[in-house]
């Protein structure tokens, strides 16, 4: 196996044991026999190789991400949306504010 598939499975294994298994850095760096110093590099290197994929579970992640996109796509400094009471239940798409870049 070439070096850099061997150090992607390791990142792979350092970011399992830091995000799911909640170890510590050196916890990491015990289990996978390295120091605390190459265990935080893996854990960077799976998060910089996008082998880290997060999911919020909870109703403000769809403002988040509807912020996130406003933003990108009219190169906004800064979006805020934020979840409405419409008396019927709870809706978490109402734009609050939007600034232009500064």
């Amino acid at each position: 196996m070439p070096l850099r598939a061997r150090k992607l499975d390791l990142a792979a294994h350092a970011a399992w044991l830091y995000y799911i298994a909640g170890n510590t850095q050196e916890e990491i760096a015990a289990k996978l026999n390295v120091s605390r110093q190459a265990a935080q590099r893996l854990v960077a290197l799976a998060v910089s190789e996008k082998l880290i994929k997060f999911r919020l579970d909870h109703p403000l992640s769809e403002c988040i991400a509807l912020a996130e996109s406003l933003r990108d796509r009219f190169d906004l400094s800064l979006c805020e949306v934020v979840p409405t009471d419409a008396g019927n239940g709870i809706h978490y798409t109402e734009l609050v504010y939007v600034l232009p870049p500064t």
